[in-house]
């Protein structure tokens, strides 16, 4: 076990060199598509999140990554990032497995279409998880491109230590045992998903997956006995805690050039707004106008907003 930290924000996730390439199109099944090249950057749904919560907390803001890379170049260039990016580094552990990688097409709309290479991020160890002496002002998020297993072990063992935990169900998927996802869930105190997510959950919880994202949201909620962030793309995000009317966040209209890691810019600008004690509907005012503006700009990383951007935008709820 690690030494007690003063962490606001941990995140336990991937870590991952994101390979992308513009396309005119995303290919379909048997389609080949050229691109004139394609860049490298930071990506993996964990070190995204822990960025974005990391700007939005400013420069004494304090996150510590918990995760896994290789015992190499990327995973060196990974770490080192996360560190510019004031970003507490201890807890990321060099496994023999090469750090993960995700390629990625991104399409002139904007659209983007996604394959995670896991390499590293399959070994991440929850036992580097560090004690939570603050738990009561601290949030741990977890994400699913590291084993259900390890995220629950996770969950429980902060649970256990008073904090908060955010599960962001993405990508959904049922690898490893189903009864460890339902657990997982049921150690989660604000579930966060996309349309297809809240679906799927929905599916895994016996409830009817089809019908309006609104009131799926609040379906969910109630089955789950947990708060149900349900993003919504340019339609902003619902909210709901069991009741039968979602709060609705609308998103400012934005010209889209990239969706890449808007998702996890919310998530962490989310978690960020908690830790600094807002309440929900407010915090994710303010993730939703950041994951929008995460999507003015092409990448996952070098896109997301710092603290005074946010705070130079107004977050609007509506019901």
């Amino acid at each position: 076990m690690a030494e007690a930290c003063d962490a606001q924000v941990v995140v336990f996730g991937s870590i991952n060199i994101d390979i992308v390439c513009r396309v005119d199109t995303i290919p379909a099944p048997g389609e080949t598509v050229l691109s004139a090249g394609y860049t490298q950057s930071f990506g993996g749904k964990g070190a995204n999140q822990a960025v974005a919560a990391a700007r939005a907390l400013g420069p004494a803001g304090r996150v510590v990554m918990v995760g896994a890379v290789g015992d190499d170049e990327f995973g060196r260039q990974a770490v080192e990032n996360l560190a510019r990016n004031g970003i507490q580094t201890d807890a990321v552990e060099r496994v023999r497995a090469a750090t993960g990688c995700a390629f990625i097409n991104v399409a002139l709309d904007g659209e983007n279409a996604i394959t995670v290479a896991s390499g590293a991020n399959a070994c991440i160890n929850p036992d580097a998880l560090p004690p939570l002496p603050d738990a009561g002002r601290t949030v741990v998020v977890m994400q699913m491109e590291t084993p259900v297993e390890a995220n629950l072990r996770v969950a429980r063992a902060a649970k256990a230590a008073g904090a908060k935990v955010i599960l962001n169900l993405a990508p959904a998927r049922f690898a490893g045992s189903a009864a460890a996802l339902r657990q997982l869930l049921e150690a989660t105190d604000i579930l966060v998903v996309n349309e297809h997510e809240l679906r799927v959950v929905a599916h895994l919880n016996g409830l009817s997956a089809c019908g309006a994202m609104e009131e799926l949201t609040c379906a969910v909620s109630a089955a789950l006995n947990a708060e149900v962030v349900a993003t919504a793309g340019a339609a902003g995000a619902y909210l709901s805690a069991g009741t039968d009317t979602p709060l609705t966040v609308s998103a400012p209209r934005v010209e889209v050039r990239d969706t890449t890691g808007a998702g996890d810019c919310l998530t962490g600008i989310l978690a960020a707004g908690l830790a600094e004690r807002l309440e929900l509907p407010a915090a994710l005012g303010r993730a939703v106008v950041g994951a929008s503006m995460a999507c003015l700009q092409v990448g996952a990383q070098a896109s997301m907003p710092d603290r005074s951007a946010l705070s130079a935008n107004g977050p609007r709820t509506d019901g």
